[in-house]
């Protein structure tokens, strides 16, 4: 072989050196880390709370908390590293049992929670006026829960002197002042779960003479004119009138569909002619005809212009219950 062909070969065999020292220094793939918990799945009573799960694995290992369901928070930081604990908090359960899965870096644990009792139903009272020396009395109500329903006073609210709560709901006695008094009622059941509401009393002065319209109504409310789309529409109400402190009549109104709950509103009644506003996105005026027994009525209303020439307006009507 000549010289010549020797330094050929030795210049081709070079780059084929440097390839292969290129592959040798190529760096390696990362190791994950492994991550263990003591416990992959946990049971929650409906009452929830505070709960925790211990993480392990090495202390250079970084990991992330995530939770797929909002009844489930994750209070102890959702970024980490190394060993540590995941805190969480689990909201009561008033439905069916449900379940939620926390992801601990790659590795799931499930939380079932147990499903939740009924829940208490005490809707708001309105409560009838009282006077002053006459006996009073009134049954509160409430259902659902567990066990029996227990009715109490809400802490450092008293009703009228004279009157007392029976745990069974009862409020009864005497009233020996006039004035109006706002106090907290509770209803209670056997889980100790409580569900209060705020009420109020009026007790008049002796000798009130009663207007045959005082008492519990409902009935319908129906607009067939204004600014709102699918008219006319018809929707329901309910409220008490009683009398004010001053011996005024007044009226204590909801309209569910308008989000108005316990509104009280003075009221004028002359002979059978019954006149109110009530203030919903605007003023509305009421006026109605009472039938001669006082046990039904039935009138117009009318509101501020919602646009330019259109003033909102219907009839409404109302029995005695």
């Amino acid at each position: 072989m000549s010289k010549t062909t020797k330094r050929w070969l030795v210049l081709l065999a070079v780059p084929l050196v440097v390839t292969s020292c290129s592959r040798s220094s190529s760096p390696t793939s990362p190791t994950n880390c492994t991550i263990t918990v003591a416990q992959q799945s946990i049971e929650v009573a409906f009452s929830g709370g505070p709960q925790s799960i211990f993480v392990s694995t090495t202390s250079s290992c970084t990991w992330t908390v995530t939770t797929n369901q909002s009844f489930v928070s994750i209070t102890s930081g959702t970024a980490q590293s190394g060993p540590g604990t995941v805190t969480f908090n689990v909201a009561e359960n008033v439905g069916a049992a449900r379940q939620a899965t926390i992801m601990i870096g790659s590795t799931a644990v499930t939380v079932n929670q147990a499903a939740g009792p009924p829940p208490i139903n005490f809707t708001q009272p309105t409560l009838p006026t009282g006077q002053v020396g006459a006996a009073y009395n009134f049954q509160l109500t409430a259902s659902g829960g567990v066990g029996a329903i227990r009715f109490s006073l809400q802490s450092g609210t008293f009703p009228p002197q004279g009157l007392t709560l029976n745990s069974n709901g009862t409020l009864s006695g005497t009233p020996v002042a006039p004035g109006s008094s706002t106090f907290g009622v509770c209803a209670a059941d056997d889980t100790g779960r409580s569900v209060c509401r705020s009420v109020a009393l009026v007790v008049n002065p002796p000798g009130t003479t009663e207007s045959p319209i005082l008492g519990n109504w409902a009935g319908n409310i129906t607009v067939n004119s204004g600014c709102v789309p699918g008219l006319p529409r018809t929707v329901t109400w309910s409220g008490t009138f009683r009398r004010a402190a001053n011996n005024s009549l007044e009226l204590v109104a909801t309209i569910p569909a308008v989000a108005v709950s316990n509104e009280v509103v003075p009221v004028t009644l002359s002979g059978t002619t019954l006149t109110f506003s009530i203030t919903v996105d605007s003023r509305y005026d009421f006026t109605a005809q009472v039938t001669p027994d006082f046990r039904s009525l039935s009138g117009s209303f009318s509101g501020a212009a919602c646009q330019p020439g259109i003033n909102p307006s219907g009839t409404w009507n109302g029995t005695k219950q």
